[in-house]
């Protein structure tokens, strides 16, 4: 599912920088059987007034930078209702 390269670019930031980065990662991780091997990408969902940290941003690079697909939505409450009421 994931090419060698990234899943070196995701240990190599968490080894070098677990302290400061190892928040911040896609909120998702979606899978699909596809082919052979199936298909991954990472999601990273934000709502409406929300949006991605420096950190988010640093992921978002390094995960699109060793060819992982990389997706951002936009959720948007429709409703909203209060537990218990």
């Amino acid at each position: 599912c994931f090419p060698g390269d990234a899943l070196a670019a995701i240990c190599q930031v968490l080894a070098q920088e677990y302290s400061v980065r190892g928040g911040g990662v896609p909120d998702l991780l979606v899978w699909r059987r596809k082919g052979q091997f199936g298909e991954v990408m990472f999601v990273e969902v934000k709502s409406e007034n929300d949006r991605l940290s420096d950190t988010q941003r640093l992921w978002i690079h390094v995960l699109s930078g060793a060819g992982v697909r990389v997706e951002l939505c936009n959720a948007v409450a429709r409703e909203v209702r209060v537990a218990g009421s």
